[in-house]
Order: structure tokens, then C-alpha cells, then sequence
């Protein structure tokens, strides 16, 4: 008779790999859900729309290394302003103790604008955005309810604190959980997070568009194309050169991604 522990033992990686397979399968029905969905909320709105979006990968990884894929990508205009998205898949760690995350980016570019990176995010979802935050110190903010949820690192707290004044600080303490964190950079504000079906993108967009509203009119002056900023001083102009190459992102009328391939031009 065949010993019950032997048998147990071989069963084990058996039954791993099947577990394995099992989950590869939920992963790709998954994504193959989300690129129909996404491109056919893409096509009602005549965005163009990238299954794989090498070029928006690329232009990610020189700000954020850990980024490997960008998939289910759109471009297009909302209310005259130019927007762009894709979902985005980060590698943490490394070797076999690599993870992959998936976090959805969404974007609206600011005509003329350069900002310095400034990224805000929530206490406890830190890991995906780390390398951004590295690049500059993180800042007190004096509000409580706000200080208590998210965090905010910037190069120069005058433009952190006009940036994010208590109007955004509110808007901010209303967005819903499912957002981990807005990045400023270059003429983009982008928002970070989970979960993207065609729901929570219109939601991240109608986001977006209240955040540029709220952009003080002083700070795009300073910050425009080609201006040397006496406000937010030699902060502003070491962060200009520091992502050169880099956001924003500049709109071209084909929808063949292999039109993009010179990829997004960085001012």
C-alpha cells in the first residue's frame, strides 16, 4: 500500500499549480474585462485608446523605475482640456521577492504650466510612490483632518502651501478611498489609484478638472513656460531641469500608437 504521507507530499505541488494556473486565468480574464470596458468607454467619447502603451510606460519609468507596463491607455480632450490615462502595473521589491501592483494613473495637462514635482498621498499607501517621493522633502500641513490622512512632499513649501490651499485641502478630504495619491509634474496634475473601471475614471477626471480650476492664477504666471519664478525661487528652477525629458504630454491626432512613438515631449 502506497504510504498516505508520500502520496500527501506529491499532492502538494500538485495542487499549488493548480492554484497557480487558477489564478494566472482570473488575472487575465481580469485584464482582458477592463480593456474592453476601457475602450469602449474610450470610443463613445472619441478618445484614442492604446491595448499597450509603450511609449506613456517608458515616460513614467524615468519618474517612477518601478512602473513595467502601462495598458488600457487613453487620450483625448474633456471641455477643451487635453487628459490622458492607462492602467500601470509597479514591480516592488526584487528577485523572487518581486510584487506586483496595479495602479491606475489619470491625467489632466495645464496649458503653459511647469510645475516642480509635488506629490500627495495617503499616509498608509506609500510603497508605489516612494520613488517620487524622494525627490523632495516631506512638508507640514497645517490642517489636522487633512494632516492626519495624507502626506505632502515638495521641493518648496510656498508652493506646496499655495498650491494646496484649504479649498483643495477640502476637495482632497472628499475624494473618494480608492484614490492613493495626485502627482504635479511638468504641466500634468495626475492622479494615482485602484480600480479602474469607466465609473471611477469619469470620477477621476471630474476630480482632475476641479483641481486645475482651483490652480491660483499667480501660481501658472510663475510657473509658466520659459519664466524665471522669483515666488517659488531656485526651487522651481532645479525641479524644471531635474525632469526634463520627462511630463507633459503633447496630443497628436492619430490613434495608431506607432504614431506616438517619438512619445510624449517634456518641456
Amino acid at each position: 500500500m502506497f504510504p498516505v504521507f508520500i502520496a500527501a507530499a506529491l499532492a502538494v505541488p500538485v495542487v499549488a499549480a493548480v492554484a497557480a494556473v487558477g489564478a494566472a486565468v482570473r488575472h487575465f480574464e481580469g485584464e482582458y474585462s477592463t480593456v474592453r470596458s476601457m475602450q469602449a468607454w474610450a470610443r463613445a467619447r472619441a478618445f484614442s485608446f492604446h491595448p499597450e502603451w509603450h511609449t506613456l510606460a517608458s515616460a513614467l519609468q524615468r519618474q517612477v523605475p518601478g512602473i513595467s507596463r502601462a495598458w488600457a491607455g487613453f487620450r483625448g480632450e474633456v471641455a477643451g482640456a487635453s487628459v490622458f490615462g492607462a492602467c500601470c502595473t509597479w514591480e516592488t521589491g526584487g528577485g523572487q521577492s518581486s510584487t506586483s501592483h496595479r495602479r491606475d494613473v489619470r491625467a489632466v495637462r495645464i496649458e503653459g504650466v511647469n510645475f516642480p514635482t509635488l506629490v500627495v498621498y495617503r499616509r498608509w499607501r506609500t510603497l508605489v510612490m516612494r520613488p517620487l517621493m524622494a525627490h523632495a522633502p516631506v512638508l507640514d500641513v497645517e490642517h489636522h483632518g487633512f494632516s492626519r490622512r495624507w502626506e505632502v512632499a515638495c521641493p518648496s513649501q510656498r508652493l506646496a502651501h499655495d498650491l494646496l490651499h484649504p479649498r483643495v485641502l477640502e476637495l482632497l478630504l472628499q475624494a473618494p478611498r480608492w484614490v492613493d495619491a495626485l502627482w504635479f509634474d511638468g504641466d500634468a496634475i495626475v492622479l494615482v489609484g485602484r480600480g479602474g473601471t469607466p465609473e471611477r475614471t469619469d470620477q477621476a477626471l471630474e476630480l482632475l478638472a476641479q483641481l486645475a480650476a482651483l490652480v491660483p492664477h499667480f501660481s501658472t504666471e510663475e510657473l509658466g513656460e520659459g519664466a524665471v519664478s522669483s515666488l517659488y525661487g531656485q526651487h522651481t528652477r532645479r525641479a524644471r531641469r531635474a525632469t526634463d525629458n520627462a511630463l507633459p504630454w503633447r496630443s497628436r491626432s492619430s490613434d495608431d500608437d506607432s504614431a506616438h512613438e517619438k512619445g510624449p515631449v517634456w518641456n
